[in-house]
C-alpha cells in the first residue's frame, strides 16, 4: 500500500513540475537520463557507487527518519523544520542522487520501508514551503535560521532527490 502512494505522489510530483512551464530540464528528464541505461538490478551492481556518505546528507535524512511521524502530535512542525534543513542543504547543489545509493544501503530493512512513508509527508510539506506563510510554519517549529525562501533550483534538487529515492526503496 505504501509503495503504491509513493508510485501515486511520484507520478502528481511529476504533473505538477511539469505544468511549471518552465524551460529548463525537467525533473523527469534527468532521472531518466540517469539512470536510462539501467536494465536490471545486475547492472545496477555493476555501476560505480559513492562509498561514503556525506555526512550532511546523512544528517539530513537521519533527521527524516527519527522526526517525521505522518499522522502524529506535532507531525507538521516537525515536518517543516526536516524540510526546511533539507531545502537548506539542496541550495546552490545540483545533483545528489549519487547520495542516495549509500545512504539507502546502510540503512536497516525496517528504516527503509518507514523512510517510504516519510518521504511523502517530506515531498507534501516541500510543496508548502512554496506558500509565502511558510515563513509562518517554520517559525512555529522553531527554525530561525532556514535559507527561507529557497530557490528554484534548491526545489528541483530536492524532488528529484525525493524521486530517486523513492524509485531505489522500490526496487
Amino acid at each position: 500500500m505504501k509503495k503504491y502512494f509513493l508510485n501515486l505522489l511520484l507520478v502528481i510530483s511529476v504533473v505538477v513540475i511539469s505544468s511549471c512551464g518552465k524551460t529548463e530540464t525537467s525533473v523527469e528528464t534527468k532521472i531518466a537520463e540517469t539512470v536510462s541505461d539501467i536494465k536490471t538490478e545486475e547492472e545496477m551492481k555493476k555501476l560505480p557507487v559513492k562509498q561514503k556518505v556525506d555526512k550532511e546528507f546523512n544528517a539530513v535524512f537521519n533527521e527524516v527518519i527519527d522526526t517525521v511521524n505522518p499522522g502524529t502530535a506535532g507531525s507538521s512542525l516537525k515536518a517543516a523544520k526536516a524540510a526546511a534543513m533539507f531545502l537548506d542543504y539542496c541550495e546552490g547543489k545540483e545533483n545528489l542522487l549519487s547520495e542516495v545509493d549509500p545512504y539507502i544501503k546502510g540503512l536497516s530493512d525496517k528504516k527503509k520501508e518507514d523512510l517510504v512513508e516519510k518521504l511523502i509527508d517530506l515531498s507534501s510539506t516541500m510543496e508548502l514551503a512554496k506558500k509565502d506563510d511558510f515563513k509562518e510554519l517554520l517559525s512555529d517549529a522553531g527554525v530561525t535560521d532556514s535559507k527561507h525562501p529557497w530557490s528554484d533550483k534548491a526545489f528541483e534538487t530536492a524532488t528529484t532527490t525525493i524521486m530517486y529515492m523513492g524509485m531505489c526503496l522500490n526496487n
